[in-house]
């Protein structure tokens, strides 16, 4: 999403830390394809490039397996 990743309110919303929910997060920023611009983090150009890969990552056990059934249909 271009608004990006508030992780004040998502700490308030699930009273838990973004990074330690999806570590993943933390490899975007290391790689430059993220970046914290005060306190909501935003894809970078270079992750805009690569975001048909990178929004899998933050798919649920439940969304992998309805898509993955709906693929052997």
């Amino acid at each position: 999403r271009c608004d990006g990743l508030n992780l004040m309110a998502y700490r308030e919303r699930f009273g838990t830390d973004s990074g330690g929910d999806f570590p993943m997060l933390d490899e975007l920023a290391a790689c430059g394809l993220a970046s914290d611009k005060n306190g909501t983090l935003h894809l970078t150009e270079s992750g805009f490039e690569r975001a048909d890969v990178i929004g899998p990552w933050f798919y649920s056990e439940a969304v992998r397996t309805a898509m993955e059934e709906d693929s052997l249909t």
